[in-house]
């Protein structure tokens, strides 16, 4: 049986990635980003046996690092050590490179960006 750990309270003083800005017209402006995502994440942690909350966060954290020194230039694919959070990013990060073929397929000049992903990776985090 695996451990259940308790989330941060709200009033938690530790907020993960606090230089991730995100304003109140973020979401509006990346709908269909934000609802692709939101969608992928779900569906494939409902998938996956076993996965359970702390599984989806060490998912993301990981692929919001593989973000950041993706926007920084650099390729580094991180990967959590734990099996089920590193078939959930595995599985989302191949989506996410399925839906940035969509959309570059649709325009040349329309493409998802590095930063776009990122702090939508952090508003589900």
């Amino acid at each position: 049986m695996r451990e259940r750990h308790s989330a941060v309270p709200a009033g938690g003083h530790e907020v993960p990635n606090s230089d991730v800005k995100i304003t109140k017209e973020f979401p509006g402006e990346n709908y269909q980003l934000v609802y692709f995502l939101g969608d992928t994440l779900l569906t494939v942690a409902t998938r996956i046996d076993g996965a359970n909350d702390r599984d989806v966060r060490d998912a993301l954290e990981s692929a919001i690092k593989t973000y950041r020194t993706r926007s920084s230039g650099l390729i580094h694919e991180t990967r959590p050590d734990n099996p089920i959070a590193s078939a959930i990013e595995s599985q989302v990060l191949d989506a996410i490179a399925r839906f940035e073929e969509k959309v570059a397929g649709l325009s040349s000049t329309v493409r998802v960006r590095d930063s776009e992903v990122l702090p939508i990776r952090d508003f589900g985090a």
